[in-house]
């Protein structure tokens, strides 16, 4: 009997192409968006599952409390704190520090040619303890993961940082090779290990052993033995399966009292910060990854079900538009024998197959989609067909859609009286019509309103913004960053040398831009007859 209801419900969807047609487009842009906004939400969701143990990593956090400033929370600790720290607590299995750095890298080929890479901006470096590949697991492709760490001027790469040093070999000729950071360090090689998946903020692929940062310019980079200061340095442990968290919290917040100096009625405290945390915590920033926002997340995922369920009142409403022509069809079913039951399975029938072709349209509309709003989504988010969430998703997505659409639909042809639907009539009489059915059409035109006055708004806004005069002149104006791994008089030289360009009318060298991010500070004091105080921004600049 089904599928003599698939057969009859394809031949009526042939018979009505450009009803069809409708349909499936509406469900389709619906369901697309839908998916798009899955894929991105379960990407987030999913950053650092793949770690083993994942539930007894955290990572040490640093808060600095103060009468002025209140709380400013830190996700480093000072440089000297992860040596000091080790052995220190019981329920600690592993503790491993890192420090991310932005130095220049030369690679010298057999042929004598120099291959220098420059940072993009974002840190992919990394000064690791041996301890990195105990709390976080990588997939080892060469090399002694007990070991490669532990002497100095050593470090791993990643498969594809290697390839793209030393172009593409077997791993095992990547062994040995030398690296060069900043001119003057050479790193032997002492391991390659496969890249992390695009779900994790510790996308780093170069990791250098901390026993090269003593009696290196590595050392530059840290202030050991600095107590009075939050340092560049970040410290991971890995606990013990039912090690007590609260307990640690207190020793850590002890330990910082003790040996972190503080000025007068300030006070700091470590503290563990959950590795299901750090994504989408914004309290404690650092210099890589990206923050992820939860309440927008559940936005997202709300979104997608008012999108759906619009697509489904779109569908509804031309469905039940075409009550009167579906009559007869009705008329003739139910004197042949159909009951409302059937007849309702019938209509589910015909909507599922709708739906079947609206999500293969979804299928083929989410690459383009994905490439279209690339900007905005995190980097990684693909489509993968076969994988169970994509699959589960899919199956919940269509036969949630052919019910809200479907159904109610079904309910309303199936229950016409066989006498009127003969004569072309639908049998509802004066207050019997289908109020439901005004209702999705007055809410459908609303909502339609609604979001062409939105866009207006939006509009407005956005010109507001691109052409608001902000109080100076900032057509023809450049800013770009210099590497820090460079010495500190360069910057100088450059700008000489940009000034001499006859297109340049005038060049300055700042700490960083009026719009920047970051800022430096400080708190001033006027002691005159009455005492005045305010809390300063800095830039540096000539």
């Amino acid at each position: 009997m089904f599928k003599s209801y698939i057969k009859i419900a394809w031949r009526n969807l042939l018979r009505n192409k450009v009803y069809a047609a409708i349909n499936v487009i509406g469900l389709g842009l619906g369901i697309s968006a839908c998916l798009v906004i899955f894929l991105s939400v379960h990407f987030e969701l999913s950053y650092e599952n793949f770690h083993h143990g994942k539930e007894n990593i955290y990572r040490i956090v640093s808060q600095l409390n103060s009468p002025e400033r209140g709380a400013r929370k830190m996700s480093r600790v000072p440089d000297s704190a992860p040596e000091a720290l080790t052995n220190k607590f019981t329920g600690v299995e592993t503790l491993a520090a890192i420090h991310p750095i932005y130095p220049k890298v030369s690679v010298y080929g057999s042929n004598g040619v120099v291959k220098k890479f420059e940072n993009s901006g974002k840190p992919d470096v990394l000064i690791a303890s041996p301890e990195y590949f105990s709390v976080f697991q990588y997939t080892w492709l060469a090399g002694n993961p007990a070991t490669a760490l532990q002497e100095p001027f050593k470090v791993v790469l990643t498969a594809s940082k290697a390839a793209k040093y030393f172009g593409e070999l077997p791993v095992e000729k990547y062994m040995g090779k030398t690296v060069h950071y900043n001119d003057s360090i050479p790193l032997t090689v002492a391991g390659i290990v496969k890249d992390l998946p695009r779900n994790s903020d510790f996308l780093f692929n170069d990791f250098i052993s901390f026993a090269s940062v003593k009696n290196s310019p590595f050392e530059n980079e840290f202030g050991f033995g600095q107590w009075g200061m939050f340092g560049g340095t970040q410290a991971y442990v890995k606990l013990n399966p039912g090690a007590d968290t609260a307990l640690l919290n207190r020793q850590l917040a002890a330990f910082a009292s003790e040996r972190v100096l503080a000025e007068t009625g300030e006070s700091k405290a470590f503290r563990l910060q959950p590795l299901a945390d750090i994504h989408f915590n914004g309290d404690y920033t650092d210099e890589f990854g990206h923050k992820a926002h939860l309440p927008t997340m559940y936005g997202l995922m709300a979104i997608a079900l008012f999108i759906l369920i619009i697509a489904a009142i779109n569908f509804i409403n031309l469905s039940t538009a075409q009550s009167v022509e579906r009559s007869k069809e009705i008329g003739i079913r139910k004197v042949l024998g159909s009951n409302k039951r059937s007849l309702v399975v019938y209509f589910l029938t015909e909507t599922f197959l709708l739906t079947i072709a609206a999500v293969l349209l979804s299928l083929l509309a989410v690459k383009p989609l994905l490439d279209i709003f690339s900007s905005f989504m995190p980097d990684g988010v693909a489509l993968y067909l076969f994988s169970w969430p994509t699959v589960v998703f899919l199956l919940l997505i269509t036969l949630f859609t052919t019910l809200l659409s479907g159904f109610y639909p079904a309910k309303i042809l199936s229950s016409f009286k066989p006498v009127q639907s003969l004569k072309g009539s639908t049998g509802v009489k004066g207050n019997q019509r289908g109020y439901l059915r005004i209702g999705l059409v007055v809410f459908q035109f609303t909502i339609s309103l609604v979001f062409i006055i939105g866009s207006l708004v939006v509009n407005n806004q956005i010109r507001y913004m691109l052409n608001k005069d902000l109080g100076f002149t900032k057509d023809a104006i450049i800013t770009f960053d210099t590497n820090r791994a460079y010495a500190k008089t360069l910057p100088r030289v450059l700008a000489e040398k940009i000034r001499l360009l006859p297109q340049v009318e005038m060049v300055s060298l700042s700490q960083g831009p009026p719009a920047d991010k970051g800022h430096w500070g400080t708190d001033l004091k006027y002691t005159g007859k009455t005492e005045l105080q305010a809390n300063c921004h800095l830039e540096f600049g000539d």
